[in-house]
Order: structure tokens, then C-alpha cells, then sequence
């Protein structure tokens, strides 16, 4: 997968919408994901006709203000045969009532390569679309803090999905990647007791190079005895936090059998100096093990957010990371 940028002026802006875009595209990709970028279409005219005879994949997020224009300079240089999109044209008529419909800004937006897959943009404004030749892809969408993320999010992951056969939810490296902004944000590193089930709290690390710094595993083996399960995991977290000096630890258990409702159960916890909170994720036998145990790890991410939210006032805090 190759990835460009054209036109971006902001790059502190930028590079909080690459982090947040990275974890997700890396599912879809054997390495992690790097950008390249350029000032404007001509400049990466190049290396992106170089890229595309060996990649199977490659995406373009052009900055607002040149969208159009590299939209156009991109058909042109490919002598693609183009048609106005009449979906996107009424979408942008009921969104924007007011404006010209048959200007040439507005039909700059509703022009489209033929037999191309369109990406409809809130309002139809700043529509992305994929071309497709043989089995190379190009796709072409905003790159904008209100645009991106809703593309993606819609039309990008399914595309993507399709394309590379990956089918397992991106919404899980999103969960990941809105917890590690959020300990970013509040400048912590946060213990992962040693447990069976720990490789599932290690997975979403081997998608992305941008947060191995924020986690510290211990190598301490707990021995549960006949402890209940919610004391011995919440203990073992507060243990691996004070063994690596974190301010925080989590925790995952072992799959629990409960034998009288015939159902499984994982149990997993967050520590602090605030206190300890453990909860259990419970499904049933005939649930796909991986699937179940990859859902109560997200659950335990968002526990883990929204603590470090909570115990460091990040509630209101309108800084980049946060409101992205």
C-alpha cells in the first residue's frame, strides 16, 4: 500500500490525522503505513505512476484546497474518460441550497472518472472516489480533520475490506487508537500484567510502529490459587503497575468456564492509585473463541480510556488529540 499527500500547510494537523488514520490502514497492509509528501500533483505525478506499477494499492489525500484541482490534473494525466455524478450533484443542491449548481467550482466536485466507485463526502462537497485497473487501485480523498475520518470510516474501510479480503473490524484498531491519543494526551505508560490472554492486548501493537512506547509488559508470572477471579485480576494489574512504575495496569484473565449457565467468561481490569475496577465479558460456547476474546479487550481499552480521561481531567479539554 502506497500512501501520498499533496498540498498539506498544516502539519501539525496533518500528523494527528496520520496517527489517526495509521492503525486502521495498517490492517490492510504488511507494513506499516508511510506517507509521502508533496506540494502538488505535478510533483508526485512521478512517483506515483512509478508506485503504481508494484503496489496493488495506493491512496491519495489531497488538502482541501487543492482537492479539485488535483482531482482534475489526476484524470487528465490519466486519460480518463469522465461524467458528472448526478448523486452528488443533488446532494450538494439540498445541502447548499444557495450556491451556484452549475458553476464551475460545484461541477469540479460532481466530475468523476467513468466506472469509478464515488466516496460521497457530508454534503456531497469534497467526494473521493477509487479507479480501478486490473487488480490496481488508486483512490483519491480528502485529507481535512471534518472530511477524512467520516470517509473512511463509510466508504474507505469497506472498499478496503473488499479489496484485500480482510474482513476482521477495523473498529477494533480504531478502539486502540483513540485509547493510545488519549494516554499521549495525558503523558502516561501503563503496566499489562502477564497473563494467557495478553497477546491480545499485544496484537494491535504489531499494526503500528507509533505507540510500543506507551505500554510496559511485565514478565512476572501470577499464580491465581483459589483467589476469586475479579480480586486476583484487579490485584494483578495493581501489581504490574507498581512492579514497572506505572501510574496505571491492566489486566486480562484466562477464559473462565461457568458451568451452571453453560457460558464462558473473561474477566479484566484497570489499577490506579484511584482504585482498581475489574468487570467480566461473558459469551456463549458456541461464540468464536478469538472473536470473543478480541471484543473483551476492546471493552477493556475503553475502560482504560475512559479512566485516564476521568482521573486526568481530560474531559473538556478541546486540545487536538481529544477532539480529533
Amino acid at each position: 500500500m502506497n500512501l501520498f499527500t499533496i498540498g498539506v500547510d498544516d502539519k501539525h494537523r496533518a500528523a494527528i490525522i496520520k496517527a489517526k488514520l495509521s492503525p486502521t490502514l495498517r490492517i490492510f497492509a504488511d507494513n506499516p503505513p508511510i506517507f509521502y509528501d508533496y506540494a502538488d500533483f505535478p510533483s508526485m505525478a512521478k512517483a506515483l505512476f512509478e508506485c503504481f506499477s508494484d503496489n496493488t494499492i495506493t491512496l491519495i489525500f489531497a488538502s482541501l484546497r487543492q482537492f479539485s484541482t488535483v482531482k482534475t490534473q489526476f484524470i487528465n494525466a490519466c486519460h480518463l474518460k469522465t461524467y458528472i455524478n448526478e448523486d452528488v450533484k443533488e446532494k450538494i443542491k439540498e445541502s447548499f441550497p444557495d450556491v451556484d449548481i452549475e458553476s464551475e467550482f460545484i461541477k469540479k466536485h460532481c466530475l468523476f472518472p467513468v466506472n469509478s466507485e464515488i466516496f460521497c463526502g457530508d454534503g456531497g462537497i469534497y467526494s473521493g472516489f477509487r479507479c480501478r485497473s486490473g487488480n490496481k487501485h488508486i483512490m483519491l480523498l480528502p485529507l481535512d480533520k471534518e472530511h477524512t475520518v467520516p470517509l473512511v470510516t463509510r466508504a474507505l474501510i469497506p472498499t478496503l475490506s473488499k479489496i484485500t479480503g480482510v474482513t476482521r473490524a477495523a473498529d477494533d484498531l480504531s478502539i486502540f487508537n483513540d485509547l493510545c491519543l488519549t494516554m499521549r494526551k495525558a503523558h502516561i505508560t501503563v503496566a499489562v500484567a502477564n497473563t494467557n490472554n495478553v497477546d491480545y492486548i499485544k496484537e494491535p501493537l504489531k499494526k503500528t510502529d507509533s505507540f510500543s512506547d506507551l505500554f510496559k509488559f511485565s514478565d512476572k508470572n501470577f499464580v491465581r490459587a483459589a483467589q476469586p477471579l475479579k480480586p486476583f485480576i484487579g490485584g494483578i494489574a495493581k501489581a504490574a503497575a507498581e512492579e514497572t512504575s506505572c501510574v496505571m495496569g491492566i489486566a486480562i484473565s484466562n477464559v473462565i468456564e461457568n458451568i451452571l449457565e453453560d457460558r464462558y467468561s473473561v474477566a479484566f481490569s484497570v489499577a490506579s492509585s484511584a482504585g482498581i475496577e475489574v468487570s467480566t465479558y461473558e459469551f456463549d460456547k458456541t461464540d468464536i473463541l478469538d472473536e470473543a476474546l478480541s471484543e473483551a479487550t476492546n471493552k477493556l481499552f475503553t475502560m482504560l480510556r475512559v479512566r485516564i480521561t476521568h482521573e486526568f481531567n481530560l474531559e473538556n479539554d478541546d486540545s487536538d488529540f481529544e477532539t480529533f
